[in-house]
């Protein structure tokens, strides 16, 4: 087991989403699963850590979607020129190579490096046809980008004026920096690092999709979003980039616009922060801070209380190859 590979509390607005939806999951998600990738892990910790890995189908098209905008600004950014029907097909090789792969049921031995489908998991019968629509999903909300204001927007930025890209900021030393003009280079290229921040010595993670300088000292900050509810947004997510742009880069409240683009239906959701939405993240994170704590059997290790009750275990069910197209 690993000893120096420290399991340390830290807070993110994910984090958050999981402790209010379900208790069980949160200690899966964030307990669980440690030291499940090693080889003498007891099987029920690795297999934790396998689930911990998988994503759903609805996921998935999020984190492709991201990366190919990321993909797209980038190699705007820096000039160069690709060939839109040759980027779709390099995107829709990489969902269909990821779905071979979870297909394959190589992340039963191996997670840490094979990706893998909850529904193929789980056994879900799943349509020819839905997946193909996750396809046509995430092509649609290309166009869609490709369409909108902030796509024009970043045709008369250069690579200097972009302040966060896919996790990455301006100045660090990040994967967007070594992008080759060969699209397979991007089949396997993973997406930006998380960046942190301290609130009252909390560690707090954050991953800005896009940034930008607006005028007169303002920053705008975009999230891309993919699904396909119209629900109300949750303002939580962009309140803590508010916060986090309003502390790392020294800029007041009122000069931060944060937007909402939800790239599927292309709709676009803009506001302006402000300082008593700052007070009010900042109390909202120490609030569950307090309330994630009191669930620890150490508060000073983030040490939580291993197992659940015998009655309350699931029954992880093998996973069944699966035949469907992309």
């Amino acid at each position: 087991m690993s000893e120096d590979f420290k399991n340390d509390f830290s807070w993110s607005n994910s984090r958050l989403s999981t402790f209010k939806s379900c208790k069980r999951k949160y200690y899966f998600q964030y307990y669980g699963f440690w030291d499940g990738w090693e080889d003498d892990a007891p099987d029920r910790i690795r297999t934790i850590y396998r689930l911990k890995k998988l994503q759903n189908r609805h996921t998935w098209k999020g984190t492709i979607t991201h990366e190919a905008i990321a993909f797209l600004l980038k190699y705007l950014l820096v000039n160069e020129r690709l060939e839109e029907g040759e980027f779709k097909e390099a995107v829709v090789e990489k969902m269909r190579n990821q779905y071979r792969n979870s297909d394959s049921g190589d992340y039963k031995t191996d997670p840490k490096n094979n990706f893998g489908l909850l529904e193929h998991y789980y056994e879900e019968e799943v349509a020819n046809g839905t997946w193909q629509l996750l396809r046509d999903d995430v092509i649609r909300s290309l166009d869609n980008f490709r369409g909108s204001k902030f796509w024009k927007k970043a045709k008369t930025l250069s690579m200097d004026d972009c302040l966060a890209l896919e996790g990455d900021l301006k100045g660090s030393d990040n994967i967007w920096k070594n992008i080759s003009p060969n699209l397979n280079t991007w089949k396997n290229l993973p997406s930006g690092k998380p960046d942190t921040f301290s609130v009252d010595g909390i560690k707090v993670w954050v991953k800005l999709d896009f940034a930008y300088p607006g005028d007169e000292g303002s920053i705008r900050l975009i999230d891309w979003k993919s699904g396909n509810s119209k629900d109300e947004l949750d303002p939580t997510q962009l309140n803590i980039y508010g916060y986090y742009t309003s502390e790392a880069w020294g800029v007041p409240a009122e000069k931060i616009n944060l937007t909402a683009y939800n790239v599927n239906q292309d709709e676009r959701h803009e506001r302006t922060f402000s300082k008593e939405e700052k007070q009010e993240t900042r109390e909202k994170i120490l609030n569950s801070v307090k309330n994630m704590k009191e669930m620890l059997t150490d508060k000073d290790a983030n040490e939580a209380k291993k197992g659940l009750p015998e009655n309350r275990k699931r029954q992880f069910l093998p996973p069944l190859s699966l035949s469907a197209g992309l």
